[in-house]
């Protein structure tokens, strides 16, 4: 723009995530052409018309795997303060669990192994992840039984996905515990929290709320 703002722009992480955003679709467009020659197309999340046209763009005739609505969560304040024991930063010495964890939920959630896709990048990010202090869990008898991932971050705000309860302990309150617990953590530094979440996962909308 001549007044040098910023028009359109586009996160990048290859193979895995690609969010966009625009003050034209023209612009979009024009990224989408870009990322062709960088990238293959992955999954996108943000606004659907952004989203639509840049997938055009960039990914031309390729058949979309699955697309869903999802509601924007904002949190920007809590009303009482309540210990979940057991709620603490993941240890890099429970790895393992973590990533088994990460990728039972996006199995869930995408319909896609991220282990089974490429294990040695699965890998990676859970450890990278740990290794920053992006990953919080409860464990309960030297089990993880709840964990959930800081992702973007800055003085607006923070968000946060990647929510994982075992089957076996589901039903007991420790999603909605370990949600209030990572709020109250963030909010300390950051002015709102905010997640998204497919409109069709009810426990999860349920969980949010």
């Amino acid at each position: 723009a001549p007044d040098d703002r910023v028009m359109a722009s586009v996160l990048v992480v290859p193979g895995r995530l690609a969010v966009p955003w625009t003050r034209s679709a023209s612009l979009t467009a024009a990224l989408g052409r870009h990322l062709r020659t960088l990238h293959p197309p992955c999954m996108m999340v943000g606004p659907r018309a952004a989203c639509d046209t840049l997938w055009q763009a960039w990914a031309g005739d390729a058949e979309v795997d699955r697309w869903y609505d999802q509601r924007l969560y904002v949190c920007d304040r809590l009303s009482g303060r309540a210990a979940v024991p057991g709620f603490r930063l993941a240890r890099m010495s429970e790895w393992r669990e973590v990533a088994r964890h990460a990728a039972a939920m996006e199995l869930d959630d995408l319909g896609r192994d991220p282990a089974r896709t490429d294990r040695n990048l699965h890998a990676r990010v859970v450890k990278e992840r740990i290794e920053a202090g992006k990953t919080w869990v409860v464990e309960r008898g030297g089990e993880v039984v709840f964990q959930i991932n800081i992702g973007t971050s800055s003085k607006w705000g923070a968000q946060v996905g990647g929510t994982y309860v075992p089957p076996a302990h589901r039903g007991k309150g420790l999603a909605t515990a370990g949600m209030r617990a990572i709020t109250e953590v963030l909010l300390r530094e950051h002015p709102v929290v905010t997640l998204h979440v497919n409109e069709a996962n009810t426990p999860a909308v349920r969980c949010y709320e």
